[in-house]
């Protein structure tokens, strides 16, 4: 069975050990385009496992590497984590069927980067589904899905990271069910209003203090660690790394308010309680903990951070 897979290295080398573990290899990799910064890593990665590349240069629609796919006809094509959409000229190529492995429970979370927003939104499960391509961005009919649940603290990081086994599972079991019975029976995604999730504009805008703790726990947590969550005070930006809600220790709490700075950290008033930032960066000052910004005197306490909506 000939399948190309498309992917990155998040899931990339996991995959292609598991099909090679089960005797159903890759005929072919294709990794981003040349000026992704996942390139070279992905080349890497398929020549460890003696596999041949396809590359293309910017585009999938490139018309040497469209021909190329179309002449190769493969059996299968499998998607997984992968930054660039696969146009028909493409997935059109196969004799089975094209599929994604999305990280999320389509509908819900269709889009590029459904970890922040699942994190962000407080989920307490998500899942991989398994789809066919079309025309649309996730839209295709569902082949089997497979859920799992969030840790208490989860962050789009560790998610990543965990979501990795069940991509595998998941690309595994449908590889080895269509060699034993073909392509198994597929169901339409319902309609309706589902959650999003658009690409995330960096930098994010600050956090706005007026929320609850655990909200602005769940943004902190969904942008760590590849995205910068600010708030401003005296027209500084900081950047807020990690952190977690506690009860307010202030009689007379101001959103945003600093409540006290100590080896712990530093609690910050919120609408229902406080939020203790234990890691942060005053830019050109000072990374690390609150305290050794405090003794630096970049931050006291008493002082407000100015409250913005995300």
């Amino acid at each position: 069975m000939k399948i190309i897979l498309f992917c990155l290295p998040l899931f990339g080398k996991a995959v292609i050990q598991k099909l090679i573990d089960q005797g159903t290899p890759p005929s072919f990799i294709v990794g981003p385009a040349q000026d992704h910064p996942s390139f070279d890593e992905m080349l890497k990665i398929a020549h460890g496992f003696n596999l041949p590349v396809l590359i293309f240069e910017h585009s999938l629609t490139e018309k040497i590497f469209v021909k190329r796919i179309n002449e190769l006809s493969p059996d299968l094509i499998i998607v997984t984590s992968y930054p660039h959409f696969i146009p028909e000229a493409i997935f059109s190529a196969v004799k089975i069927a094209a599929v994604n492995a999305h990280p999320s429970l389509l509908p819900d979370y269709r889009g590029a980067h459904p970890y922040f927003h699942v994190v962000k939104n407080g989920e307490k499960e998500t899942g991989v589904t398994l789809h066919l391509l079309d025309e649309g961005f996730d839209t295709g009919e569902i082949i089997s899905q497979k859920k799992f649940k969030l840790n208490a603290r989860e962050t789009t990081g560790s998610l990543e990271k965990n979501t990795t086994s069940v991509v595998v599972s998941v690309v595994a079991d449908f590889v080895k069910q269509v060699k034993a019975s073909g392509l198994p029976k597929t169901q339409k995604q319902p309609t309706g209003l589902y959650f999003k999730a658009p690409r995330v504009k960096l930098p994010l805008a600050s956090i706005d203090w007026r929320l609850t703790a655990n909200q602005i726990d769940q943004l902190i947590r969904a942008a760590n660690p590849h995205y910068a969550v600010k708030t401003h005070l005296n027209n500084e930006s900081i950047v807020i790394f990690s952190g977690r809600p506690v009860e307010s220790t202030s009689n007379n709490k101001i959103s945003g308010q600093i409540e006290a700075i100590d080896e712990q950290g530093m609690r910050v008033s919120t609408s229902d309680g406080a939020y203790l930032i234990t890691s942060l960066i005053c830019p050109y000052h000072w990374h690390g903990d609150p305290l050794g910004a405090f003794e630096l005197g970049l931050i006291q306490e008493g002082e407000c951070f100015s409250s913005e909506a995300v």
